[in-house]
C-alpha cells in the first residue's frame, strides 16, 4: 500500500486536466449530444423579402397619350393608328366625322382588327376608336351614348362610370354591330367607338361559318377596361 500512493497521486493530477466532458459522454452511451444553436444566424422573422414585378404580358402593345392623359393596352398583333383614317374606310370614324357628331371631339388613336384574325369565318372587320373633348359637361358626356336610341348600359372604368350604347344595321351583303362608351374623368370626356362587321353567312363552298360579333365585341371591349389615366393624383 506504501508504494501505491505515488501512482495514485500521479494519476490524479493527470485527470485533473482532462476535459470534463469527455467522461461525461464516455459515462453514457448511446446518449444523443445535440449541439449548442449557432449564435450568428438571423432570425426569420428580421429576414428582408424581396418582390419582383410581374411581368409584363409580351401579347400586349400600350398606347400612352401622356398629352391627353391615355393609356390603353391592346392585342399586339392588332394595327395601330394615330393619323386620321382615310376617308376610304366605311366602318372607321375620321376627325371630320366625330368633330361633326360632337363639336370638340378629338380623335386621338384607331385600333384595328388584322383581316385574318378570325380566319374561315364571315369576320369582315373590326376597330376601336379612342377620342375625347374637353368643351363638353359630364352630364352631357355621359349622356351621349343614351341619345342614340340603342341597348344600353355602363361599366366602372378606373372608378368613372362609363355609360355605353349598343346598336345594329343590316345591310345587303353585311351585318354591323357598332357600340359607344362615353364617360367623363379629368375635365374631360373620353369616348371609344366599338364596330364589328361580319359578312354572309356563307362561303364559296356554301359551309356556313358565321362569325360571332357579340364575341369579338367583347375581346375588344377589353382594351375599353384597360383605359388609365397617369396623370390622375
Amino acid at each position: 500500500m506504501a508504494h501505491s500512493s505515488p501512482l495514485i497521486l500521479v494519476a490524479s493530477i493527470v485527470l485533473s486536466f482532462l476535459p470534463v466532458g469527455c467522461f461525461s459522454n464516455a459515462a453514457t452511451p448511446g446518449r444523443n449530444v445535440q449541439p449548442d444553436p449557432p449564435t450568428n444566424v438571423p432570425r426569420l422573422d428580421s429576414l428582408q423579402t424581396t418582390t419582383r414585378p410581374a411581368p409584363r404580358d409580351l401579347s400586349l402593345s400600350l398606347y400612352n397619350n401622356p398629352a391627353n392623359d391615355a393609356l390603353v393596352s391592346f392585342p399586339r398583333n392588332y394595327i395601330l393608328l394615330e393619323n386620321d383614317p382615310e376617308d376610304g374606310s366605311p366602318d372607321l370614324r375620321t376627325q371630320q366625322t366625330v368633330a361633326e357628331e360632337q363639336p370638340g371631339t378629338i380623335l386621338l388613336a384607331t385600333m384595328l382588327i388584322p383581316g385574318d384574325a378570325y380566319p374561315n369565318t364571315t369576320f369582315v372587320s373590326g376597330s376601336v376608336q379612342l377620342a375625347l373633348n374637353r368643351s363638353i359637361t359630364p352630364e352631357a358626356c355621359r349622356g351621349l351614348p343614351i341619345a342614340r336610341g340603342g341597348d344600353v348600359g355602363t361599366v366602372t372604368i378606373q372608378n368613372t362610370v362609363f355609360t355605353w350604347e349598343q346598336d345594329a344595321s343590316a345591310a345587303t351583303d353585311s351585318d354591323l354591330v357598332e357600340r359607344i362608351y362615353a364617360g367623363f374623368a379629368n375635365d374631360r370626356c373620353y369616348e371609344f367607338f366599338l364596330r364589328v362587321r361580319t359578312g354572309d353567312a356563307t362561303d364559296e363552298d356554301g359551309a356556313a361559318k358565321q362569325a360571332d360579333p357579340d364575341k369579338i365585341l367583347r375581346h375588344l371591349e377589353k382594351i375599353v377596361l384597360s383605359l388609365q389615366f397617369p396623370g390622375r393624383r
